[in-house]
């Protein structure tokens, strides 16, 4: 009850809180992950993640995370805040979330952690020389359809591990 009555005050705008909710699994060849349903972020000034929920599996924690997942959220601006409940994750999957735009103060958090990359499905147009400065262990991105009109010059130089 008390997670729904967080998740209703966050869609309804009557507080600054991102709650998220996560289904916490283990899968065969990704690791331990957040599978996130009903995550609404619409506002850049306001998509900072506050507080997680979910029933992890036994003898697993936040710090076991390594895999972040959202599927068909409305998720427009990305997340902030995630490596501070999952210390560990070094993958990012955003599908069908309705993300917009992506620059590297969104990746600062990861810094050489993060070595997957994926935003499928979402709306995407630029991307910047600069967006995966602080994510130099990256080994895979993918931004397959999306509205990508320009990419600059040097978005992907110092990425030596990328190989996708």
């Amino acid at each position: 009850m008390k997670v729904l009555i967080l998740c209703l005050i966050s869609l309804f705008g009557l507080s600054e809180s991102i709650v998220m909710f996560c289904e916490f699994k283990t899968h065969a060849s990704r690791g331990y992950m957040c599978s996130v349903n009903f995550l609404t972020i619409t506002s850049k000034d306001d998509r900072t993640i506050t507080e997680v929920y979910g029933n992890h599996e036994v003898g697993k924690n936040h710090s076991d995370v390594v895999y972040f997942l959202s599927v068909n959220n409305t998720v427009k601006f990305f997340p902030l805040g995630l490596t501070s409940f999952f210390k560990n994750l070094h993958t990012v999957f955003l599908y069908t979330s309705t993300l917009s735009e992506i620059h590297s103060s969104d990746l600062q958090e990861f810094g050489s952690k993060l070595k997957n990359f994926w935003s499928t499905y979402n709306a995407i147009e630029v991307l910047e020389a600069d967006t995966f400065k602080y994510n130099e262990n990256l080994e895979y991105i993918e931004v397959f359809t999306n509205k990508l009109k320009h990419i600059d010059d040097g978005t992907f130089r110092g990425l030596e591990k990328l190989t996708h």
